[in-house]
């Protein structure tokens, strides 16, 4: 969608940058070099956030920061492409085998009747996404794989 709208703003005649314009993804993110399009080419925001059914939809929000205006337009592209660090009331984990672990505000507190599958899921205190990552030392996520569900896929 991103890609879209980038690509058909590149095609008028004359560009007409707006600053006051945030686009915000709770997807995976789309390709570095879009976000850098979208925000240098037509002027607008990029905000990437991450959440599930059984969080808030902002586990995540990463949007540009003050520390990132030295870099360049495509790094702080690249920055932007991660989940980012975890939102106010919100504090995230590593299992040992990498899946995303999430506890605060934000968290379900179980399935509606379903008392086995609200106890797995939150086991030992934290929510487990089913979504395996990274979390680098400021604190940032980012996602690269989902881990909960594959048994059920059948391609």
């Amino acid at each position: 969608m991103v890609n879209t709208i980038v690509t058909a703003a590149s095609d008028r005649k004359e560009p007409r940058p707006r600053r006051d314009v945030r686009t915000i993804v709770g997807e995976a993110p789309p390709p570095t070099a879009t976000i850098d399009r979208l925000e240098t080419e037509l002027g607008w925001e990029f905000i990437q956030i991450y959440g599930l059914t059984e969080t808030s939809s902002m586990l995540t929000l990463n949007r540009r920061r003050a520390e990132w205006d030295a870099l360049t337009p495509f790094e702080r592209a690249r920055r932007l492409g991660h989940a980012g660090p975890p939102a106010i009331g919100t504090r995230l984990g590593l299992a040992p085998n990498g899946e995303v672990l999430a506890r605060g505000n934000t968290v379900f507190s179980g399935y509606w009747r379903q008392p086995e599958a609200t106890a797995q899921a939150l086991a030992g205190g934290w929510f487990h996404t089913g979504d395996g990552g990274c979390i680098d030392e400021r604190g940032y996520v980012t996602i690269s794989d989902r881990k909960k569900g594959r048994d059920h896929l059948r391609w």
